[in-house]
């Protein structure tokens, strides 16, 4: 979504659109929301938080947040994405149905103030080569 600052993009993300893909749970998996900021891999609101909160949430407890952390700065794709995978399967086997019955819900990484990925102060650590 875009639009000038105070317009409610945030809002809608956060009251409409995810808690209407939340519901559709069969399609989709939704990982806890990012916000760059000045850290956008490592930082208390980026990705290597949004995987681990989310993982918990499903109740994955492996791997801790400072080994996703030193996977993602240190551009480990495989483990990334078999953490993925995992958040993809355990979000499956939540739902009322065979083994194998649904393909794997889609991950959705929610990404607020996107606009902060851009900016001069953002830092060096907002770049990652592989996302």
């Amino acid at each position: 979504m875009l639009g000038p600052s105070g317009t409610g993009k945030s809002s809608f993300l956060r009251a409409g659109l995810l808690p209407r893909l939340r519901r559709d749970d069969r399609d989709f998996v939704l990982l806890h929301i990012l916000r760059p900021q000045y850290n956008a891999i490592t930082g208390d609101t980026g990705l290597a938080r949004a995987i681990h909160t989310t993982r918990s949430r499903l109740g994955l407890t492996a791997p801790g947040l400072g080994e996703i952390k030193q996977a993602c700065m240190g551009g480990e794709v495989a483990r990334v994405a078999h953490w993925l995978l995992e958040v993809q399967q355990a979000a499956s086997d939540q739902l009322l149905t065979e083994a194998g019955e649904v393909p794997l819900p889609t991950l959705v990484l929610p990404l607020d103030q996107a606009e902060e990925l851009f900016t001069s102060d953002a830092g060096v650590r907002r770049r990652c080569s592989w996302i």
